[in-house]
């Protein structure tokens, strides 16, 4: 009973200094005279952080500094002597927090530890977890100087550019083992997707190219996301990587499982023509509704129709018109009828003609448009296409941007969990860092 009392007599205490630095500061800062908003705003802003500080200095200040006596065990089996307590500062949220740490040292095993870091989570890195969450988030959609200075601007959180850059390959890198993990769990075990079932699914993937080690290069970029309406989406989850389409299959699969996919009656694999692409859906989705993009099965009706007819001659558009009217009403078997039957009489025609009929056929059970729109199912991969934009472009190929492939598959690991409004997995991937730092 006496230690309860004692504890509770302590947490008064730490109560009361907090109350009355509190006290001293507003009767210190606090305006008499009238002030606009912008001023009211900046002084209840530089009150509130200072209020804030006082609490967490207090806070880990209760913590202690993780002294245990003059000797303690160690995790060798042997015993740690106490040598110091050498200050350590750490950068969080509210500022720099100095730390005083209790050092043991083992002769046996001759390593040295900090007892309190494992109580406050602490490892050798220079910020705490919430600030290298908050400096990934920056870093994944500006570049890393940009990122430094309006995470200052924004945050009062001072980071060099060069450390932001660490952080945020440090994390990107955690995230791909996470995912690692995540797709050896599903091959092994397959266990049943957990959350909600979606209604309706779409999956898309393509490529999109970003200078990596002096070269372009192809990421290859997935997405899974639920339709809202006719145009927008929702619960959109992203995967990007620039391994081969063998190795990103296998992680779209584990997308697409973790959106639920497994156990949602209607899904459907929207995408253009590339070979690899329909090579993967074979191997994952082959029992689920695939649809090759309309429109951009319509930039090869358009070849064949500038060959056909001429760029200027009207019935170039008439003839594509039609066409496309005849996809929409699942009539895919008279659109290659009526290219069979055009005769060209140039040799360049007619291997346009040959090509875009093999392609076109090949695909056919891939166009019956009527059918999938009156499904609900979306019919074009503008969803994809923006995505490509969004997700890889407007991180990676920014003027003068060149990047390592180390470099970019870990900013990829990053922009595509913030793209996926994943904040939850920045936090983790980050404390995990932190951690094992």
């Amino acid at each position: 009973m006496e230690t309860d009392k004692a504890a509770e007599r302590r947490r008064e205490e730490r109560i009361a200094r907090v109350l009355k630095s509190v006290e001293e500061q507003l009767r210190r800062e606090l305006p008499d005279a009238p002030q606009t908003l912008d001023e009211i705003e900046r002084s209840a802003e530089e009150m509130g952080e200072q209020i804030k500080r006082e609490i967490q200095h207090e806070l880990v200040d209760r913590c202690g500094t993780g002294y245990r006596g003059r000797m303690i065990p160690c995790a060798c089996g042997g015993k740690a002597r106490y040598k110091a307590e050498p200050v350590r500062s750490v950068v969080t949220l509210h500022g720099e927090e100095p730390i005083a740490r209790a050092y043991y040292y083992c002769s046996s095993c001759r390593r040295g530890f900090y007892p309190i870091d494992e109580v406050l989570g602490l490892g050798r890195g220079q910020c705490s977890t919430y600030v290298r969450a908050l400096a990934c988030r920056f870093a994944s959609y500006l570049p890393f100087a940009l990122a430094a200075r309006e995470l200052e601007l924004v945050c009062g959180i001072k980071l060099s550019a060069s450390s932001l850059q660490r952080i945020a390959k440090q994390t990107g890198r955690e995230i791909g083992r996470e995912w690692e993990d995540r797709q050896r769990l599903l091959w092994e075990q397959e266990p049943e997707p957990a959350g909600r079932v979606p209604e309706q699914l779409h999956v898309s993937m393509d490529g999109v190219m970003a200078h990596v080690d002096g070269m372009w290069r192809e990421v290859k970029l997935g997405v899974c996301y639920e339709r809202a309406d006719e145009r927008g989406t929702t619960r959109a989850s992203y995967y990007a990587t620039l391994a081969n389409s063998a190795q990103f299959g296998q992680r779209l699969r584990t997308l697409a499982h973790r959106a639920g996919e497994p156990r949602c009656r209607r899904v459907a694999v929207v995408a253009d023509g590339s070979d690899w692409i329909w090579q993967e859906t074979a191997k994952y989705f082959s029992q689920r509704v695939q649809i090759l993009d309309f429109y951009h099965v319509c930039e090869h009706l358009y070849a064949l129709a500038d060959a056909r007819f001429g760029e200027q001659n009207a019935c170039r558009d008439e003839w594509v018109h039609q066409q496309k009217g005849r996809l929409l009403e699942n009539g895919v078997e008279r659109v290659l009828a009526d290219i069979r039957g055009w005769h060209p009489s140039s040799p360049s025609h007619q291997e346009l003609q040959r090509r875009e009929l093999a392609y076109l056929s090949r695909h056919a059970h891939r166009m019956r448009y009527g059918i999938y729109r009156e499904g609900g199912y979306h019919i074009g991969s503008g969803v994809m296409e923006s995505s490509c934009r969004w997700v890889v472009q407007q991180r990676m190929k920014g003027s003068g941007m060149r990047w390592s492939a180390e470099g970019a598959e870990c900013m990829l690991q990053l922009r595509t969990a913030w793209c996926s409004r994943s904040h939850t997995e920045l936090m983790a991937a980050a404390r995990t860092v932190v951690l094992h730092a």
